[in-house]
């Protein structure tokens, strides 16, 4: 249910942990605690429901607030204009691939809605890419969950690669700086 509950809210445009929900849950499927079957399922509804309330945010009054004050922030009347032609063009690609990009999955169902894409056409793209998105990070939780000593094992050594990578890439902007510098000084 709460896993739901987050998709949905995150589908209608805010910034809640949903994709990490998913996984978690998906992480507890794996020990035997929650039903993947369930898990998907629950997300699934709740991708269906929030990029539906998403559109419809978006239809009704997502268009009037972007005439009304959007040049405060740089879009135009032709940039609206080339957004519902993007979606006339595009809506179906980005409402599926939108699933898999964290921004995106928040900013698209409104951006559907704001265009007019058709609904029905929204609908069935929305429910596709829900299921698939939800299939993916559940299984991937899944996966997660069941071999959990392991994983941790593996992370604990890119997590100090990635340090490692991190400080002598920070080494190397500084030695530069102090370089540039040196000879701005000069």
């Amino acid at each position: 249910m709460i896993v739901a509950v987050l998709v949905a809210i995150e589908g209608i445009g805010v910034p809640v942990p949903g994709e990490l929900a998913l996984v978690v849950a998906g992480a507890f499927t794996g020990e035997g605690d929650l039903s993947l079957t369930g898990v998907i399922l629950a997300s699934w509804i709740g991708a269906i429901l929030g990029g539906s309330g998403g559109y419809w945010l978006g239809r009704t009054g997502g268009l009037s607030l972007l005439e009304r004050y959007g040049h405060r922030i740089g879009i135009t009347d032709e940039k609206i204009l080339r957004a519902r032609r993007y979606f006339t063009n595009h809506g179906v690609k980005t409402i599926l691939v939108s699933r898999f990009l964290a921004i995106l999955r928040m900013l698209a169902s409104l951006l559907a809605g704001v265009a007019h894409m058709p609904f029905g056409l929204f609908t069935i793209c929305n429910a596709i890419g829900g299921l698939l998105w939800s299939v993916v990070f559940a299984l991937l939780g899944n996966f997660f969950g069941s071999h959990w000593p392991l994983l941790t094992h593996y992370l604990h050594r890119v997590g100090l690669l990635a340090l490692c990578v991190a400080a002598g890439v920070i080494a190397v902007i500084l030695i530069r700086r102090r370089r540039a510098h040196s000879t701005t000084a000069s």
